[in-house]
């Protein structure tokens, strides 16, 4: 039991070296062991054009349905939770020594209506900037309304198949003009309230 979250962390960087190292140092961490986190991580390797010409941008990608995503609790967050969160520490410490740029984005909705959360981080550079435009167009929280009703069709589509179905009222089966058909029923109606009055 307890409260759900589905989730998106994306790590962005401009060479597949770069994406390598944190990833390498991300699985020392024994944290990552024990819950065996790789298996909610993805890698992405993408081409995109710039005024430059085609850049490849490599993305270390958690991907998570119904986790219990607690960050702050009376006891601190959930280890799990700390360890997928340190990726982000380890982009800064390699930026801060190494000169590796990186941009981050996070993505959670809840389970409730409007418990959805984005943060977004980089290195704040040229190419830090480059993989947050990057990562805008390719991770992003879009709500819909779904469903699964099957055959649907317009009141006029509905209404012709009609055609040539006898239909209550009319005496001979014939092509039905839907708006005669609402005007009837209208009429209908009004003629069974005038009768229970």
């Amino acid at each position: 039991m307890g409260y759900r979250s589905d989730i998106v962390i994306v790590h962005s960087f401009m060479h597949k070296s770069h994406a390598k190292e944190i990833l390498t140092a991300f699985t020392l961490d024994k944290r990552c062991q024990k819950y065996d986190l790789t298996q909610y991580l993805k890698i992405s390797c993408d081409e995109t054009q710039t005024a430059d010409g085609v850049r490849g941008v490599y993305s270390l990608v958690f991907v998570g349905e119904q986790w219990k995503w607690y960050e702050d609790t009376m006891l601190g967050a959930y280890e799990d939770v700390k360890c997928i969160n340190s990726m982000l520490d380890l982009c800064k410490d390699f930026h801060k020594e190494r000169g590796i740029p990186y941009a981050y984005k996070f993505l959670r909705i809840g389970e409730e209506t409007n418990d959805v959360e984005t943060r977004e981080d980089s290195s704040q550079c040229k190419h830090g900037e480059f993989l947050e435009d990057y990562q805008e167009s390719s991770a992003y929280i879009h709500t819909t309304i779904e469903q699964d009703f099957r055959n649907l069709k317009s009141v006029s589509e509905g209404l012709t198949e009609l055609q040539g179905d006898k239909v209550e009222g009319l005496s001979e089966p014939r092509n039905i003009d839907y708006k005669e058909w609402i005007s009837w029923k209208k009429q209908e109606l009004l003629n069974k309230e005038n009768n229970n009055e």
